[in-house]
Formats: structure tokens, sequence, C-alpha cells
């Protein structure tokens, strides 16, 4: 019988290999996170292109507490190393600080990268339907009114067909566009 630090009596056996699995965590929880939080939002990204931003949002926050937990997990296993002497500690805690700076890294590359994409450059500028139509005035135009649905996704929902006519009607110097209206 052994006291661990908190003062209780333990068996030495089932303690030691208590302490190694605590020991292991350094690392298996990162890891763990990393396979899903990669795997999930893979597969999530590619099956809908409409939460692509969010999905991409919540791997970032999973990815962050992940690592934080595989940090707190390497200084326990530090702290049992340096209590118990037991070696496997030692390499466990040692793996897990390379693999929770790599992840580390990883996840303030992954931060960058979705500040720099996802970011506007600028106030957002909405041109008047003037902006498009052509410079020349044609005398004998003909007034329409278009009611179109021009949704222009990505992904499975992507019909760009009706925003190239409602563009291409818009450079047209044979018509007179009086309204647009969506369905």
């Amino acid at each position: 019988m052994k006291k661990d630090p908190t003062g209780l009596t333990v068996p030495l056996i089932g303690y030691t290999q208590r302490v190694i699995r605590t020991c292991k965590y350094s690392w298996l929880f990162p890891l763990t996170g990393f396979v899903l939080t990669f795997v999930g939002g893979l597969g999530f990204s590619l099956s809908n292109q409409d939460i692509r931003v969010d999905v991409q949002r919540i791997g970032l926050v999973v990815f962050a507490v992940l690592t934080v937990v595989g940090f707190y997990y390497t200084f326990q296993a530090f702290r049992y190393f340096k209590i118990y002497r037991i070696k496997a500690c030692f390499y466990h805690a040692v793996g897990g600080l390379l693999f929770n700076l790599f992840l580390l890294l990883i996840t303030a590359i992954r931060i960058g990268a979705f500040y720099i994409f996802n970011r506007h450059s600028g106030p957002l500028t909405i041109h008047p339907v003037e902006a498009f139509k052509p410079l020349i005035s044609y005398p004998s135009r003909l007034p329409i009114w278009i009611d179109t649905d021009p949704a222009s996704g990505e992904g499975e929902t992507d019909d760009v067909d009706d925003c190239w006519a409602l563009i291409a009607a818009l450079r047209s110097p044979e018509l007179d566009i009086r309204g647009i209206s969506t369905v």
C-alpha cells in the first residue's frame, strides 16, 4: 500500500496502472479530437456547402479545447514522473508535449486561414442596376419585367443559369428592364 499525493491509500500495482493510463491521456485526448474533428468536419463540409463555415468554427473550438486538455494531462504526466519515477509517464509526457505543440501550431494556422478566407476586405458595395446596363441606348427597346429565382449557391443547390440570364438581360441593349422580382 502506498499513499498518493491526495492522501489516499491505494494498492501500488493498480495505482501504477492508473497513473500510466492518466499519462496516456496527454496524447490520446488530442489525437482523438484531431481525428474526430478532421473526419467529422470533412464529412460535414463535403455533404453540405452551406454549413462549411459553421463546421470550421466548431472544429476550431473542439480542436483548441482538446489541445488544452492534452496540455493539462501532459503536465500531469510530468508531475507523476517527478513523483513516482515511472519511465512510461516520462515517455507519454514527452510524446504528449510534442503532439500538443504540433496541434497548437496547426490550430494557430487554421485560425489564421479561417480569418483570412472569411474576412471582408472592406465595406460591401451594392451597385445599382444602371451600373450593369450598356452605355448605348437603342430607340426600340422592349420593356420587360423579370420574375426569377436567382439562387446561385454552391453544392447541389447551384443553379446559376437564372443569374447568367439576369446579367445578360441587364447588359442587353434591346431590353428595357422595368423591374426585377424574385420568387
